[in-house]
């Protein structure tokens, strides 16, 4: 009698010491979650100031002015869409620039290294939407990087004579980062600008196609890890719901590539890595389940 109750006590207390643990483990695994969540937040997120990119010739000197706005990028065909217009900066800018009567009969030469467009300025306000082609591939999403390279000359239409230009840029874009500095290879001359143009994904976008293809990841991995055992016979086959928990987990895996941020069209190298063989080891679990569930005896099942 007193050898069971030795048993019991200490069944009783392995049982209540493997709960603190388990617990213990738990409460961990949320604080790291959360602390980690936390100065991600704080690092992907900071404000940063928008301000305006100045190329060109130097404030007192008489000059063209031009704006570049950037409107929007497909990465699919590797191309951004700029806007440039004539301008006449407001008193506050105190800048010498031409009058308006003297903006006439100037041709504008935009240049991306494969097509050489030229803008005629015929008064203040002009402006023109033009494609610059990029360097880069969508392939590498969420990490693919766009490169390009623009020229901007000023010449007189009747003369020929070149036209020194002052060029504001506004780099910003919805949902990229874009940066727009001057070419380690732009000639010093007035009448010419010539800009890179480097464009790639935020953090904050890569961070979280990061976490949604471990989620795939994580999805399938349970899946097949529930419809091997159950197949082997190392857990028995008696929750049939679990079949539906599985053909669940096959619709999950799209659904949550549909989601991505700035979801590229499929075909893409992570899918290659992840999205294939996690559908994959989903589809084998279900299939495994299955055909435990149908092979298993009715007398087995009555039992159960």
């Amino acid at each position: 009698m007193s050898s069971r109750r030795w048993l019991i006590g200490r069944w009783l207390w392995s049982w209540s010491f493997g709960i603190r643990w388990r617990v213990a483990i738990v409460i961990g695994l949320l604080l790291a979650a959360g602390t980690l969540y936390i100065g991600l937040f704080a690092l992907l997120y900071r404000g940063k100031q928008d301000t305006e990119l100045y190329f060109g010739v130097a404030a007192s000197v008489r000059a063209l002015d031009l704006y570049l706005d950037v409107l929007s990028l497909d990465p699919v065909r590797e191309a951004i869409n700029v806007r440039i217009e004539n301008v006449r900066p407001s008193e506050s800018r105190w800048w010498r620039t031409l009058k308006p009567g003297e903006v006439q009969d100037f041709v504008i030469d935009f240049d991306d290294r494969y097509y050489n467009y030229q803008i005629a300025v015929e008064e203040s306000g002009a402006k023109a939407v033009q494609e610059v082609a990029l360097d880069g591939s969508i392939k590498g999403y969420p990490l693919d990087q766009y490169t390009g390279r623009i020229s901007i000359r000023a010449s007189n239409k009747v003369t020929g004579a070149a036209e020194p230009i002052r060029l504001t840029v506004w780099p910003f874009l919805s949902n990229w980062d874009v940066e727009i500095g001057r070419s380690d290879q732009a000639l010093e001359t007035p009448s010419l600008v010539d800009l890179t143009i480097q464009v790639k994904r935020p953090a904050s976008f890569i961070v979280m196609a990061f976490a949604l293809y471990a989620a795939m990841a994580l999805i399938g991995l349970s899946g097949l890890t529930i419809g091997t055992l159950v197949f082997l016979g190392v857990r028995p086959l008696r929750e049939e719901g679990m079949l539906g928990a599985l053909g669940a987990m096959i619709f999950a895996i799209p659904a949550l590539r549909g989601i991505m941020p700035g979801a590229p069209p499929l075909g893409i190298l992570a899918d290659a890595l992840v999205l294939l063989w996690v559908q994959m080891a989903a589809i084998i679990g279900l299939t495994l389940f299955v055909i435990t569930w149908v092979s298993r005896p009715r007398t087995a099942a009555r039992h159960d």
